[in-house]
């Protein structure tokens, strides 16, 4: 079992405190494994100069390699909220399955990716043991990181010139009152999928889906240019989104809380991306039954239904909801008639 997280150094909450990323390895029956690592623990600095490293993410890859990577704060945990930062280069670490640095990932195991002065918040490894790492960075103006960063690498931590800009994707995302922030990235087929929230740190007033085509651009097919955004779903509410999931290619769940009133209450939201046939109809198959529902994405305030199989057709219950799954129409259709309008 292999557990990660964030360890204090020091004897007080005050200079010269520190916290340092840890990951340690336990035996089924719980106990240290001390195998792993020095005595059971691997401990890793991102930069000596910044008091706190944190864990931003960590992952395992097909070689049973430790992935992780993060960001750095001084101090910590006295003033942490964004404010006080570390600005320098992400650095991504590498360890073989016995804890100790792969030899053959960046130097000792340990990959600073250039111009890339902010932290590092998820990371993926896709079916090609590429490694996927989204965070947040500065573009190299000395202020809190606001441009969001997706940087893919090879196993051996070089950069996959296939993606985006020589495998480096830069995009400031404007939320509602700033920058946007990424919270997690997963793959289903050939597109990647990232949770946003805007304004980096504390609670958010929206949160959001991105999705980018596997070699690197957004898909401005998907939501409005790329990107599903809700605001003011529970209006005066603050959102926090913790993580991104997805069991098929078509449904995928954003998981943390919402505040309002000063109560947090636990929250998922489900995503669907039923993906589309041609730009000019969506053609659903089930079965003997073919529906077509055309023009997509709808233009004007009319759509026209098709309902089309070989055998007696039966009355069909048409269901429309919007965005925030509320139903907006409901109504049995028979379809004796080749086309039906909905207006």
């Amino acid at each position: 079992i292999l557990i990660a997280g964030n360890a204090f150094f020091g004897t007080s909450f005050q200079f010269p405190d520190s916290t340092t990323v840890f990951v340690a390895r336990l035996l089924p029956d719980g106990r240290i494994d001390t195998t792993f690592g020095t005595n059971g623990i691997v401990y890793q600095r991102y930069e000596h100069d910044c008091r706190s490293s944190l864990l931003g993410d960590v992952v395992v890859d097909a070689d049973d390699r430790i992935i992780l990577s993060g960001g750095s704060y001084t101090p910590y945990p006295g003033v942490y909220g964004g404010a006080t930062y570390c600005s320098h280069n992400i650095n991504v670490c590498c360890y073989l399955p016995n804890g100790q640095p792969d030899p053959s990932f960046g130097k000792n195991g340990k990959l600073e990716l250039p111009y890339t002065g902010g932290r590092a918040v998820a990371l993926h490894i896709d079916e090609l043991s590429r490694i996927m790492v989204a965070g947040v960075i500065n573009a190299g103006v000395p202020v809190e990181p606001g441009y969001t960063l997706f940087y893919r690498l090879l196993p051996d931590g070089t950069p996959d010139t296939t993606f985006a800009n020589n495998g480096r994707f830069v995009k400031y995302i404007f939320g509602i009152s700033g920058s946007s922030e990424p919270v997690g990235i997963i793959k289903a087929k050939d597109h990647y999928y990232c949770g946003f929230v805007d304004v980096a740190q504390g609670d958010h007033l929206w949160f959001g889906l991105m999705r980018l085509h596997e070699y690197g651009k957004i898909d401005s097919l998907f939501g409005k240019n790329g990107l599903f955004k809700s605001y003011g779903w529970l209006p005066g509410t603050l959102y926090q989104i913790n993580q991104v999931h997805s069991v098929n290619d078509q449904a995928f769940y954003l998981s943390g809380y919402y505040s309002k009133l000063s109560q947090d209450n636990m929250m998922i939201v489900k995503i669907r991306t039923d993906e589309t046939v041609s730009s000019k109809e969506l053609v659903l198959i089930n079965n003997d039954q073919r529906i077509r529902i055309f023009p997509n994405p709808v233009k004007g305030d009319k759509v026209q239904i098709s309902y089309e199989r070989d055998v007696e057709k039966e009355p069909l219950l048409i269901q429309l909801t919007d965005m925030q799954g509320r139903l907006m129409y409901r109504q049995w259709m028979s379809f004796d008639d080749a086309t039906q309008e909905l207006a």
